[in-house]
């Protein structure tokens, strides 16, 4: 399963937009508010289409609260009116065939339509009776990871009991899902294994996904006599899930999960599930907890354990951006383009790689100067303004020099633990006969 494109309207932020998503990995940046966030959302709307009825908890709908509100204002009154009907559309490709899914929500009361999506759900309900035939077929993964997902463990956890493939949609495409499933699938396999003395393939799949991704790894497994998930380092470091810090359990939760629904959806991989299972992963602020020495390769990490699965993410890290060529960004600051990835928001001909943290920064992602501070620029930007008010005072009478005088200031006082820079911009100010700052005079 892919997603090529996705063209939106009238869903929350957005009136009118369509992108274009990379077929390996795609990252999104852009301010905060910019939209990332809910295009992941509509996605999974989409997505949701193929397990419409399988009758479990994932299926997913546009909402009322998604409904884009249009502003108005008309003889000094101000109305909010709701822009309907939303459409989500996306070309997904399953199995090898092209799907156009349409999902709409027409008017208030009403609900998500269905039939414009009929050819994805046609194809779930395919692999639905396939599964209940025990007949051989390959099911996409699908899941969505939000910035609620930190994976806080359960101490007790029971075993699990044997149920349909099906179960491994439960919560997919829920981005705040805690993965308890995970642990109990996983505390069920070692057990079994322990018992009947075998190797389950699916199960050393999934170790061997956590181990392939997570630095220095040598080992994951569920220890049964302290009933807690526990990985050991190259340093013979005997962790507990619950002593990793925020970044290990984020990712090691994530693989794991990943790893864990697609050895439920194709036991039939073997070892090679986690190469072999397609699929769409949605990772909203990938660079999640992560130090920036891991920032630099989680992509490559992704593509290298699951090299068949699809990912869309966001980020505000430079770290991730400078991991990935240009070709694989969309840029949600810029204007919504119909080929939003051709368009190389950096203007770079160049792979993101071999361009410097503060080219990406500034760019890339618009931040000025990133090789100073932020407050250092401030200090910069009011000194500027500074000697501009200092240039009006030659023509300025006795009442306009008081306001200059106030201006002047404002405009060094969050700078008042800075002396030096106090020091010059007072002799600055003395020279043009405006004496002394009122700072300087409350010390006295």
């Amino acid at each position: 399963m892919k997603i090529s494109d996705i063209t939106i309207n009238s869903y929350r932020k957005y009136s009118e937009a369509k992108y274009y998503f990379d077929s390996n990995f795609t990252i999104m940046i852009g301010d905060n508010a910019s939209g990332k966030s809910t295009i992941l959302d509509a996605i999974s709307i989409l997505l949701s289409s193929y397990i419409l009825d399988f009758g479990i908890r994932s299926a997913k709908h546009i909402k009322p609260s998604d409904v884009r509100l249009k502003t108005f204002k008309e003889q000094e009154l101000v109305n909010v009116e709701p822009q309907y009907p939303v459409t989500l559309e996306a070309n997904i490709s399953i199995h090898d065939q092209q799907k156009h899914v349409k999902r709409e929500l027409v008017k208030k009361g009403g609900k998500t339509t269905r039939i414009g999506a009929k050819s994805l759900i046609d194809a779930g309900n395919k692999d639905l009776e396939k599964i209940k035939n025990n007949t051989p077929v390959n099911l996409p993964i699908m899941s969505y990871y939000g910035t609620g997902r930190l994976w806080h463990m359960k101490r007790h956890t029971d075993f699990l009991e044997p149920e349909s493939k099906v179960a491994a949609y439960n919560n997919c495409l829920d981005p705040n899902s805690d993965h308890l499933e995970f642990q109990k699938w996983f505390k069920t396999q070692e057990a079994v294994a322990l018992q009947k003395r075998i190797e389950i393939p699916p199960l050393e799949a999934v170790r061997k996904a956590v181990i392939t991704s997570i630095p220095d790894c040598k080992n994951f497994y569920y220890d049964l006599q302290a009933n807690q998930i526990v990985l050991e380092f190259g340093n013979e470091e005997y962790s507990p899930f619950d002593n990793l810090s925020d970044g290990y359990k984020n990712i090691v939760a994530m693989i794991a999960d990943i790893a864990h629904r697609s050895a439920r959806l194709n036991p039939h991989f073997g070892l090679d599930i986690a190469q072999k299972t397609t699929g769409i992963i949605l990772i909203d602020e990938i660079d999640l907890h992560l130090h920036p020495k891991w920032q630099r390769h989680i992509v490559n990490d992704l593509q290298n354990t699951f090299p068949s699965i699809q990912f869309i993410a966001t980020t505000h890290s430079p770290f991730i951006v400078q991991s990935v060529e240009a070709k694989n960004i969309i840029d949600l600051n810029q204007e919504p383009a119909l080929n939003a990835l051709s368009n190389n928001p950096a203007g770079l001909k160049v792979e993101n790689e071999n361009n410097s943290l503060e080219d990406i920064t500034e760019a890339v992602m618009g931040v000025a100067v990133p090789q100073r501070s932020y407050r250092y620029q401030q200090m910069y930007e009011s000194a500027k303004e500074y000697y501009s008010v200092l240039q009006s005072v030659k023509e300025a009478n006795a009442e306009y020099k008081e306001e200059l005088k106030q201006k002047l200031d404002t405009l060094v006082a969050p700078f008042s633990d800075n002396p030096a820079y106090h020091a010059f911009l007072e002799m600055e100010r003395l020279a043009v006969g405006l004496g002394k700052s009122e700072n300087k005079k409350a010390k006295k």
